[in-house]
């Protein structure tokens, strides 16, 4: 029986720099300015097929996910699983499901969550604040709020998934807009409760 391994191959940022490697960067500014018409993006990513690498695919995600082209986030994603190199990451899952809830695909969001799920890999944090947001983008906001609220639930209940400072901003930001007054002082209070039972953990060790 394969077992398929999950990693992170997100480009990691060195301390104190803001910027990715300028070298990637340029490469996928390279990938952008040859798309057209004439030469569809396959075709391109196949041209340059001996550099293209996860690190180029994530910047292209971003550079598309600008535009309405949200449709060729998944053109490049499918090429990548198609790659030699190619390793299902948890990373790359949560930049897709943030550029379509941006763009208000939601359900193409859950479709992607359930992707990586059935590709071996297990949700963490940011993979659920990806999919947060991705609902609360959405054109129903009262049934948006009630979801998020089921995920950030859910994610309390697991220990790889509990909620962070990220967690608690898109939910805070999201009630308060709402004007939902109750509801951002029970985030609060339920963040101040985490915070102090992970200090007293810490001094317990």
């Amino acid at each position: 029986m394969t077992r398929i391994s999950c990693v992170s191959t997100r480009p990691k940022r060195k301390p104190g720099t803001k910027t990715e490697d300028p070298d990637v960067r340029e490469v996928v500014r390279m990938l952008v300015r040859s798309f057209s018409d004439k030469e569809p993006l396959l075709k391109t990513l196949n041209k340059y097929v001996r550099i293209v690498r996860t690190e180029h695919c994530f910047l292209l995600f971003e550079e598309l996910g600008k535009s309405d082209e949200w449709l060729q986030c998944l053109e490049v994603f499918r090429w990548m699983q198609k790659q030699r190199w190619y390793v299902a990451d948890n990373g790359v899952y949560s930049k897709l499901i943030s550029v379509m809830g941006k763009k208000g695909q939601t359900r193409m969001a859950m479709w992607l969550f359930s992707e990586m799920r059935n590709s071996g890999c297990r949700p963490d944090t940011s993979v659920y604040n990806a999919l947060i947001s991705a609902h609360l983008n959405s054109k129903d906001k009262a049934k948006a709020l009630d979801k998020a609220l089921r995920y950030f639930d859910k994610m309390k209940g697991m220990e790889r998934c509990q909620p962070n400072i990220v967690t608690y901003n898109i939910l805070l930001r999201a009630f308060a807009q709402s004007r939902n007054v109750e509801k951002v002082n029970s985030l609060f209070k339920d963040l101040d409760e985490s915070i102090a039972s992970r200090t007293s953990t810490r001094i317990m060790v």
